[in-house]
Parts: C-alpha cells; structure tokens; sequence
C-alpha cells in the first residue's frame, strides 16, 4: 500500500513525506521492486525510448541519440507533368511534384538533386495534339524548389516554403535551364528543424520561371516527369534525402 502527502509548500510525496528542503514538486519513493513511475502512452515505443520536451514543455518518447539514424530518404511519386500556358504568375506558383520526405524531431539536411526536363509546346487549334520542342538559345526557365508543409497549390514558392527552415532566408534550391540543351540538373541543400514531438511530413514544390517564351491557349511549356526518382535506365539523376544535422 502507498501514500500521498502534500507538505505547506505544495511539494507531493508518494510513498514519503516531504520535508520542504527539496528541489521538487513530486517526490516518489520506491517501496519495492516495482518500477517507482510508468507513463501510460498510445505511441509506439521500445525500451531506449526517452522522453523529450518541445519548448513549450510537451514531453513524448523518442529514441535517444538521432546520431544513429543517419539519413532519411525521400517518397518518390509517378513524377510531375504539367504544362503552363500562362505567365501569370510569373514565376508561376509552387506545384506539389508527388514527392514528400517525412522527418523525426530535430535538424535535417534535405539534400535536393532532379533533372529537369521542360519543353517549350505549341498547337495549331484548342484540339490539336501538343507539339514539343527544345528551348532555343534566346530561351531559358529559372526553377526555384521549396520545401512545404502541405501538398495544396496555388501559393507563391516564397509563401509556400515551411517556417520550419533554419536560415530564415535561405528556403530555395535553385537552377536553370538554358536552350537548346534538352535538360539541366537543379540542385541544392535545405536546412528544416522539425520542433516538435512527433515525424513531420513536408512536400517538395517546384516553380518555374521563364525567359522569351510566349504563353497563350496555344502555347506554354511542359514540365516533364519531375521528381520521378532515380532509374538507372532512364534517369540517374534524382536524389532525395535528409542527413541528421542535431537538435
């Protein structure tokens, strides 16, 4: 059997009484072989498991030591195709790619690597079949990628990007593509600090920038099979993944 006692400062004993000369609001005696506190929880948890606290004072468990979890790898979707036949925007808004990176409480660095393919396409008529070509030397897309906290479009890249970032100002990875050449490489490397308790989710949004390509019903460019993930057959490019970078 056990006991609870409160003393005149407010202090709790289980098991004893406090005295009022202790650091603590509760005290708690063993008085066997039984665990002296458990903390009932529906999280999944093993036995190194360690409760930590977010700056509001929020405790779960979670794995001591992230260190030994070196790097979190990205969620390739079916790849982004999608043509653009409006210059407004421009730079267009950040669209959703079908990729996302889910990532445990703490620092990341989000690693960015993906070819990108744009063409420039034209019809003849609203029914005809698209027409494809490369861009040409006067012609060039800038292509910012942001990392986000949901998959919704229709925002700006710069309103887009997560506020989990470390660097305040530094949220995008960039490149361009320049014609006549068929493709280029963006990349780059995105600081994220996930506060809080639980894995975050955060979704890889690209937006495009064009130079001297005329945008109607009839033309506009194609962004093709963006963020497809890597395939040695047919593209060796794509990286996606972040590498534990401390609390």
């Amino acid at each position: 059997m056990s006991f609870i006692s409160i003393n005149l400062q407010a202090q709790v004993g289980i098991n004893y009484t406090p005295t009022g000369t202790e650091n603590a609001d509760l005290i708690i005696k063993k008085s066997n072989d039984k665990p002296a506190l458990r903390i009932e929880t529906n999280q999944a948890i093993s036995k190194d498991f360690v409760l930590f606290s977010d700056t509001y004072g929020n405790v779960a468990w979670r794995a001591y030591g992230l260190i030994n979890v070196p790097a979190k790898s990205g969620v390739y979707g079916n790849g982004l195709t999608s043509i653009i036949t409006s210059s407004n925007p421009n730079p267009s808004n950040a669209i959703y790619t079908n990729a996302s990176i889910t990532l445990p409480p703490g620092k990341w660095a989000v690693n960015l690597a993906f070819n990108l393919d744009v063409k420039v396409v034209s019809r003849i008529t609203l029914v005809s079949p698209w027409i494809e070509r490369n861009l040409n030397t006067s012609q060039s897309i800038w292509a910012r990628m942001v990392i986000s906290d949901s998959p919704a479009n229709g925002q700006s890249y710069n309103t887009a990007a997560t506020n989990d970032r470390v660097i305040s100002n530094l949220y995008l990875a960039s490149g361009v593509l320049q014609g006549p050449s068929s493709s280029g490489i963006l990349k780059g490397e995105i600081y994220i600090h996930n506060s809080g308790l639980v894995d975050k989710t955060y979704y890889l949004k690209i937006s495009l920038q064009s130079s001297n390509i005329t945008f109607n019903s009839n033309n506009g460019i194609r962004l093709k099979n963006f963020a497809l993930g890597p395939s040695f057959e047919t593209n060796a490019v794509d990286r996606f993944y972040a590498v534990y970078a401390g609390e």
